[in-house]
């Protein structure tokens, strides 16, 4: 058996997580809260497992890394 990952609408995800979509919006533009669209569409989805650490205060939230693309010269003791 398979497990299903829901897909909720910023809405159905405010209502989820009893805040307001605003909120929503505002965790999916400041890098928090992954979310995606459809081609040809303004809607943005957000997957329920994104959500589930946001109902557990204590919980550390998941943290997409981003790997450099350039070198830090400075770390590499170049002037």
């Amino acid at each position: 058996m398979y497990a299903s990952d829901d897909l909720y609408t910023l809405r159905q995800a405010a209502a989820f997580l009893s805040v307001s979509e605003i909120d929503i919006r505002r965790m999916v533009l400041g890098g928090d809260l992954r979310a995606w669209s459809l081609p040809n569409s303004k809607t943005m989805l957000v997957r329920k497992r994104d959500l589930l650490p946001f109902l557990d205060p204590g919980a550390e939230l998941p943290v997409a890394r981003q790997l450099p693309l350039f070198g830090d010269e400075r770390q590499h003791g170049a002037a």
